[in-house]
């Protein structure tokens, strides 16, 4: 595999390692705004990539889909961390852009660049979605996203993401945190009527 990969041009490489950090499937207009290639290039690449049996095309979604998930984390091990950050950030923003209503996926693009405090708003939407189609397993992962961004929230939002989760993980049969869960939640809430009090 890591010969395979080392055949393909920097360019191609550059295009692939930032369609990798997309995802298993991805936009291709996404992954080129990572790496500022023009459309040409980005096609031209695609078609190295399809011949060389690392990516294949879905049908109606106008995405791409790395072959295997060894392909997307052997292109991964090939970007430094920082590089990756960067990369995730600029995901984010490109998706708020182009698709703001795709929560889920700012919030993790945002919490995997490390700007938690911008993540902290679309995963709470993300995962209050997830919840009302009990998507339980989305609803987890974006509340423990929230979650990390605690320190950013107010009370109302921090009261949200413990009674959210603590409902999320006790639907999902995970009862070891839901008491410290519904603890701190009852004491976000009394901090929020004191502050009420407080205001007349």
């Amino acid at each position: 595999l890591s010969q395979r990969l080392s055949l393909l041009n920097p360019e191609s490489l550059a295009l692939l390692s930032a369609a990798a950090i997309l995802g298993r499937e991805f936009d291709l207009d996404a992954a080129s705004s990572l790496v500022s290639q023009n459309a040409t290039s980005a096609i031209r690449t695609i078609n190295e990539a399809r011949a060389r049996n690392l990516l294949w095309y879905r049908l109606g979604s106008g995405h791409y889909v790395f072959s295997h998930d060894k392909i997307r984390y052997a292109l991964l091990e090939r970007v430094p961390p920082s590089k990756q950050r960067a990369w995730h950030r600029s995901a984010a923003d490109y998706i708020r852009k182009n698709s703001a209503s795709n929560f889920a996926e700012i919030a993790f693009h945002y919490d995997a660049a490390g700007e938690l405090k911008l993540a902290l708003a679309p995963a709470l939407r993300a995962a209050k979605q997830a919840s009302e189609i009990f998507n339980y397993s989305i609803a987890k992962n974006q509340f423990q996203i929230a979650q990390r961004a605690l320190e950013f929230a107010n009370e109302e939002e921090k009261y949200a993401i413990a009674t959210g989760l603590g409902t999320v993980l006790m639907q999902r049969g995970e009862y070891d945190e839901v008491e410290g869960l519904y603890r701190s939640a009852a004491n976000y809430a009394r901090i929020q009527i004191e502050h009420a009090h407080s205001l007349g």
